[in-house]
């Protein structure tokens, strides 16, 4: 089975992708609604914490695809899969709002790991369409130290992102 075998099945069921992607959202406030302000602290935090792993997962791997797709395939974005490329992302955009309303993000477990994450990702594609964009002819052109500017910008972003993920 292929990754578009698994988009398709998907989208030809779509009630467990929706089931997935609304009930997530509802369990955060539902559990902020009876947390109240005991939100910050255990078990609460680890509620929270569970449900932002449960939707940033398939949310960062939905904004890699969209990335990949529209940057490197030059995908048509008239194609999009509504259910499985933007209800992924505002999914995760929504239930993070929904935490936040209810406990700040730096009480939750692991937050900081998950968002270490985005920018390793972040970095890492920025880097690939750079250099998708970049041809050798421009780095003929291109001055040295911009050359060495933007691979050292790159290398910090990255460093840093992986000093939070390991620590």
């Amino acid at each position: 089975m292929t990754l578009q075998d698994t988009f398709q099945y998907l989208s030809n069921n779509p009630f467990w992708v929706l089931f997935y992607f609304l009930g997530i959202p509802i369990l955060a406030f539902i559990n902020g609604s009876l947390a109240k302000e005991k939100a910050a602290y255990s078990p609460w935090a680890y509620n929270f914490m569970f449900l932002i792993y449960f939707i940033s997962i398939p949310g960062i791997f939905s904004v890699a695809l969209n990335v990949y797709l529209f940057f490197f395939q030059r995908g048509d974005i008239m194609q999009t899969n509504l259910l499985l490329q933007v209800l992924p992302i505002a999914a995760m955009l929504l239930t993070i709002f929904v935490i936040s309303k209810f406990v700040p993000l730096k009480f939750i477990p692991g937050f900081d790991k998950i968002t270490a994450l985005w920018m390793v990702i972040f970095a890492a594609f920025a880097f690939m369409w750079l250099l998708d964009k970049i041809r050798i002819f421009v780095f003929v052109n291109l001055p040295f130290q911009y050359l060495i500017g933007i691979f050292l910008a790159i290398f910090a972003i990255m460093y840093w992102a992986w000093r939070k993920i390991s620590n």
